[in-house]
């Protein structure tokens, strides 16, 4: 550390040094007996000077580079705690977005199912029978498929899924996600739940050729 010196202090050891000389001159023992006095009381007043100008923390001084290079950790850490505390932040806002969104779907999917049209997937063997395993096990992809993008309808069907009971196992598989559908689960056909009201939206059906053909699918 650099210690400030006071102009008092180097008189004094101008006057103390400047006396030692004189001393060492003199040859009368009177004139030596008044300036060895003279030099102790110098002595004892430089000494006093010392113990003033001790470096302390405040005259210690840091390199400019260290002093530079403690400031950019320092600048570098408050970023990093940013960035950090804003990718939290979008993070948490993006999952309670997440949120609102499915539980706005579920209210609408519900409200559907309680008053709105419905849409009915008869799972009967009468035409499921006419499907291999793979094409049963199709599917139910495309069942998954149907009731996600009802579920993220603005305005959502009633989805239900009938002759659950005949249904061959391969359509709908124990444990899937089809159990976590909102969907009405109808163990007859068609016509067990909905009778003659269902009857002629359900006409066309018969009258579809079997099996059914893409192209036919098409128009």
């Amino acid at each position: 550390g650099t210690a400030r010196v006071p102009l008092s202090c180097i008189c004094a050891v101008r006057e103390a040094l400047g006396l030692r000389q004189l001393l060492s001159r003199s040859t009368s023992s009177e004139e030596r007996l008044r300036l060895s006095r003279q030099t102790k009381m110098r002595s004892v007043a430089l000494r006093r000077l010392r113990a003033r100008v001790r470096p302390t923390a405040r005259h210690v001084h840091l390199p400019a580079s260290s002093s530079r290079a403690r400031c950019a950790e320092a600048e570098e850490a408050r970023a990093r705690c940013g960035e950090a505390a804003e990718e939290d932040r979008l993070r948490n806002e993006r999952a309670r977005a997440a949120a609102a969104l499915r539980e706005e779907q579920r209210s609408r999917v519900l409200a559907a199912l309680a008053s709105g049209p419905r849409l009915v997937v008869d799972l009967a063997p009468a035409y499921t029978a006419l499907m291999s395993a793979r094409h049963r096990r199709s599917l139910s992809q495309q069942l998954g498929r149907c009731w996600a993008l009802n579920r993220r309808a603005p305005a959502p069907f009633a989805m239900h899924l009938a002759s659950l009971r005949t249904c061959p196992a391969e359509c709908l598989p124990a444990g899937g996600e089809h159990e976590r559908w909102l969907v009405g689960r109808l163990d007859g056909e068609v016509s067990d739940h909905f009778g003659r009201e269902g009857a002629p939206r359900l006409e066309w059906l018969r009258r579809w050729p079997a099996p059914l053909h893409p192209a036919a699918v098409c128009r």
